[in-house]
């Protein structure tokens, strides 16, 4: 906080000498194109290093001797184990079954009488025809006759034909006759028969043989000349490409604006991109532990470091 309260104050009173003077900020070294209520600072930049690698002979190419073992393989061989001979065998006769078909009843045939049916029938027949009477109605209220029989209301109403269902009985198949068969009847009878007599057949039973395993030399051992390749290995190493130096003017956040709640923000920002702010954690303080771990998050990600410079909140997302 310090710091950055005696840069901005520093610069205050350079611009202040600089109106009184006449003189310009590039003449005095100050930043160029400042504007009022802004404060800059001149911010490290940090060394840039690279990882090169390099392949370095350990031992030189050379020749040895190199004895070569004698080659065996297992060859298997088929021994005989039993000779060949002739057996006789009685072959049994076989049999088989055979069916016949043999009549047992003959069929017959006679003539049987189909006697006639009769159902019955329902007719509508007509008891009364339709007709039409009067019917005498409610008297109507505002009739003003003093006869009430004045007063009577008559419809003319039809009266619909009666029907009664008569049922009767009717013949609805004559009486027939028709012939009546019976099929024959047969049975299967079954008869076991010889299929092909008894034989004696010669059956040559065939030699038997086993496997035998041997190791047989292949190629004898040897001495042959061999090259033995050279070995490298491979160094890595870190190689300053630029030194430290001090950048031009950046642009950092004046102390009016580093409130509790800025320096919060910083420390929560930190925080989420794994680095240690203290024990504390956040505790709106911008102390030497925040301060730590802002320095190294600017060299870890190649930003102007010493002081809360723009490029570095913009990387960290706090709002300036």
């Amino acid at each position: 906080m310090k710091k950055f309260s005696t840069v901005a104050a520093f610069l205050a009173a350079s611009f202040f000498v600089q109106a009184q003077n006449g003189a310009t900020p590039e003449l005095l070294d100050f930043p160029p194109n400042a504007e009022p209520g802004k404060c800059y600072a001149k911010c490290k930049i940090p060394a840039v290093f690279e990882t090169q690698t390099e392949r370095i002979l350990v031992k030189p190419e050379g020749k040895r001797l190199k004895t070569i073992p004698a080659k065996y393989e297992t060859q298997t061989f088929k021994v005989l184990a039993k000779e060949a001979y002739v057996v006789k065998k009685v072959i049994p006769a076989t049999y088989k079954t055979t069916s016949e078909e043999v009549l047992v009843h003959e069929g017959t045939s006679k003539m049987k009488t189909i006697p006639e049916t009769y159902e019955t029938v329902s007719e509508k027949m007509l008891v009364a025809p339709a007709k039409t009477e009067w019917v005498k109605g409610k008297a109507d209220a505002n009739c003003l006759s003093a006869n009430p029989e004045d007063c009577n209301v008559w419809c003319l109403k039809e009266v619909p034909a009666q029907y009664k269902t008569v049922y009767k009985r009717v013949l609805k198949t004559p009486a027939k006759y028709e012939e009546v068969k019976t099929e024959p009847v047969y049975k299967t009878v079954y008869t076991k028969v010889v299929d092909q007599p008894a034989r004696v057949v010669e059956e040559t039973i065939p030699a038997k043989y086993k496997t035998e395993s041997r190791k047989v030399l292949v190629e004898p051992s040897k001495a042959v000349e061999e090259v033995v390749p050279a070995e490298y290995k491979t160094v890595t190493k870190r190689v300053m490409v630029s030194a430290e130096t001090v950048g031009e003017w950046k642009e950092i956040l004046c102390d009016s604006k580093l409130t509790s709640s800025k320096i919060s923000q910083i420390q929560r920002a930190l925080i989420n991109a794994g680095y240690d702010v203290g024990s504390h954690g956040v505790d709106n303080v911008f102390g030497a532990d925040t301060k730590r771990a802002l320095t190294q998050y600017q060299k870890d990600n190649n930003l102007p470091v010493g002081n809360l410079n723009l490029e570095t909140l913009k990387s960290l997302k706090v709002s300036y």
